[in-house]
């Protein structure tokens, strides 16, 4: 955006970067509101974006386009050197008085473009990446890119249509992510449209069992249950401290008997779970039984693999159950289940976790 500031002969309201100094720039924030006109060239009033935040874009008379994101102390602005940047300054703004006569004479309109996708809330699934201009001739248009995170998702002459552009937020972490979109047009007062917006996606979901004891608080509170267990047989109880045994481990779940007993976790849409176990037989095939469901009611069995990660010197060898149930249909739960054996079998329990995607809403 190109404007006046108060006094364009002040030099002290240009702004100097990399040895070039701008004038009559305005910086606005991510809703296009004026924050302010110039930035002077002394380190202490760049204080002065110390509570800007979002996205805040520099459009300065030398065509050059940047931006970056606040609060910040030290702003980088990343600009384009220009051959002849007097004579390049004297057309912007011979174009810009146009604009701006144009603007009064005939209603004239800047053109826009904006990302058609929500930014309230987190993005799940599969978006349609739609790009909405406006005030803008589609014979005019010669160029557009839309970036996500800075990887290039589309090159093209024309803007994406409904349903051309669609992106999978499943591939992504979950986390903040970055749209831009840069339109080159064949316009009397402008060259480039930009857009650029941040958007969260929220497609997974994580669950870590400690199977931490029962904490005692006193007062109001009493015992607080630390359980995160859906459901679970009545043949089980606690064991605490010795963690020097467990490699560090202060709370685990046994039998308290040598009987079949199961814990039932709320797993939806599951996709990886790991179980940590401490046994004195390595060999815990024959015991451990693990299934998933969709009710509650009807079981699968689940595979797992094995993997020892350590021996303690008291004899408890750490054991890591690990698999996927990305293959079986609507998941909602997982069980895992301690069989019964002729000879009492010394097994301990020591944490659970499970992954999985978030059902869309």
């Amino acid at each position: 955006m190109i404007s006046e500031i108060s006094d364009p002969a002040d030099e002290q309201m240009a702004s100097r970067v990399g040895g070039i100094t701008f004038k009559n720039v305005v910086v606005v924030d991510e809703r296009e509101r004026p924050v302010l006109a110039g930035i002077p060239e002394y380190k202490e009033a760049l204080k002065a974006f110390a509570n800007i935040s979002g996205g805040i874009f520099v459009h300065n008379p030398f065509g050059a386009w940047a931006e970056w994101d606040g609060p910040t102390e030290d702003i980088d602005l990343r600009l384009q050197a220009i051959a002849e940047p007097k004579a390049f300054h004297a057309e912007l703004l011979e174009r810009f008085e146009k604009g701006r006569a144009a603007a009064r004479d005939a209603a004239y309109s800047w053109p826009a473009a904006r990302f058609d996708i929500p930014t309230v809330g987190g993005v799940q699934g599969v978006v349609d990446v739609g790009v909405r201009l406006s005030n803008v001739d589609p014979e005019s248009v010669k160029q557009v890119e839309i970036r996500l995170n800075n990887d290039l998702i589309y090159s093209g002459s024309s803007a994406p249509d409904i349903g051309q552009l669609l992106v999978d937020t499943r591939t992504l972490p979950d986390g903040r992510h970055t749209l831009t979109a840069t339109i080159v047009v064949d316009d009397e007062y402008v060259d480039e449209i930009h857009d650029r917006i941040s958007f969260m996606t929220r497609n997974f979901w994580v669950l870590h069992d400690e199977l931490n004891a029962p904490r005692e608080v006193g007062g109001w509170f009493g015992v607080i249950d630390l359980s995160r267990t859906y459901e679970e047989s009545a043949g089980w109880e606690y064991s605490t401290g010795r963690d020097d045994e467990f490699f560090g481990d202060i709370s685990r779940k046994v039998r308290k008997a040598n009987t079949a007993e199961y814990l039932v976790w709320e797993t939806p849409l599951l996709d990886e779970f790991t179980l940590t176990v401490y046994v004195k037989d390595a060999a815990v095939g024959d015991i451990v039984e693990l299934a998933v469901s969709s009710d509650g009611e009807d079981w699968q069995p689940v595979s797992y693999t094995v993997t020892e990660t350590g021996r303690s010197t008291q004899g408890w060898h750490r054991l890591l159950l690990t698999g996927n149930a990305v293959e079986y249909d609507d998941v909602q739960f997982f069980k895992a289940t301690l069989r019964a054996a002729e000879d009492p079998v010394e097994i301990q329990l020591g944490e659970a976790r499970f992954s999985g995607t978030r059902r869309q809403e």
